[in-house]
């Protein structure tokens, strides 16, 4: 079986398209603003912003390589699609905030917070801290990490905030009554 380009771009484009649906309907929840935005520093916010970018390009490039991969094999089963699907789920996880920062900034709202990564309401999140990392790179900044699971290296998301801002944002949670 040869590869069907309309079904590679369909199922390419696809995945994109069924992330920015369910992760759009979440942000839609999200209120007004009620703590401070993402840190604006020279280094870090672009960092945060690098990393999507690049995490995009490299998860685009290996959706080309298979294509044209198959495409000489000459032999691209129905099932080797999902494959392609899920690739494009991941870029479209990387994309989104990248594209959702134009119309919601990162940062705490009423619901949740919105970090560079995704969305985490409060009621999902299980525990938090506010990171150092004393770097001097990350002189300013701080790191807000949200645990949505009881296990620290799955389900985190961070919000870069600035360091002068640490006793406002923990008195935000402290309201908002999430577990430290």
């Amino acid at each position: 079986m040869t590869v069907d380009l309309r079904l590679y771009l369909l199922c390419a484009l696809g995945g994109i398209a069924i992330y920015s649906m369910f992760t759009g309907v979440m942000y839609l929840g999200v209120r007004k603003q009620i703590g401070p935005l993402l840190y604006k520093g020279d280094f870090s916010a672009q960092r945060e912003q690098n990393r999507g970018i690049i995490s995009g390009i490299v998860l685009c490039i290996i959706l080309v390589i298979y294509y044209y991969t198959r495409k000489e094999q000459n032999n691209m089963k129905t099932e080797m699609y999902f494959f392609v699907v899920l690739i494009s789920f991941m870029t479209g996880r990387t994309l989104f905030p990248l594209a959702m920062s134009m119309f919601l900034p990162s940062g705490i709202y009423d619901n949740g917070v919105v970090t560079g990564r995704g969305f985490v309401l409060f009621k999902n999140v299980k525990r938090h801290d506010i990171h150092d990392t004393k770097k001097a790179r990350d002189n300013d900044v701080l790191f807000l990490r949200l645990y949505s699971t009881k296990l620290d290296f799955v389900g985190s998301k961070a919000l870069m905030i600035d360091r002068k801002d640490r006793a406002k944002v923990q008195k935000l949670l402290k309201r908002k009554n999430v577990a430290i």
